[in-house]
């Protein structure tokens, strides 16, 4: 049993896990890694059927490697959505053809609630891996916050 989960970490900082939705993208996945590749996870994201956030006003990301580690890449309020027609298609995304206008695109807004923890905290997402998202009520276990090196450290006072 984890002594810290990311649910613990959600409810410290004011959001209620019941209604944040995980996300968890594979860098396995090739469309996945040729957007992570163009520095367009976001809008990769945003990308997602029609219904995808119902109950949900918030979106934490998140990105592994080929185990069941995943790093926390960064928290979003969901502001709404439009038709992911070819219209919305944001510039310079490399997988035009995922716009078909049977889904969504999601208007995302970042908050910065967990800016601190973005890129530097990660959870085991578990034996679960093929559920690529879930609710962030879910015991996530938290296996490792990193240092941020940019921060002074104790010993350079």
């Amino acid at each position: 049993m984890a002594i810290l989960t990311f649910s613990d970490v959600l409810e410290k900082v004011g959001l209620d896990p019941t209604r944040v939705k995980l996300i968890r993208h594979a860098l396995s996945d090739k469309g996945f890694k040729k957007c992570y590749d163009k520095d367009m996870v976001l809008e990769y994201t945003c990308q997602q059927n029609t219904g995808f956030s119902q109950n949900y006003d918030y979106w934490c990301i998140f990105i592994s490697d080929k185990s069941t580690h995943a790093k926390f890449w960064g928290c979003y309020k969901v502001l709404g959505s439009i038709p992911d027609t070819p219209d919305a298609i944001p510039e310079g995304f490399p997988l035009p053809e995922a716009f078909k206008g049977e889904g969504a695109f999601y208007q995302l807004e970042h908050v910065n609630l967990l800016a601190e923890y973005e890129n530097l905290l990660t959870i085991d997402w578990g034996t679960g891996t093929r559920a690529w998202h879930q609710r962030g009520s879910n015991q996530k276990s938290i296996i490792s916050i990193q240092s941020d090196s940019k921060k002074m450290t104790l010993s350079q006072r």
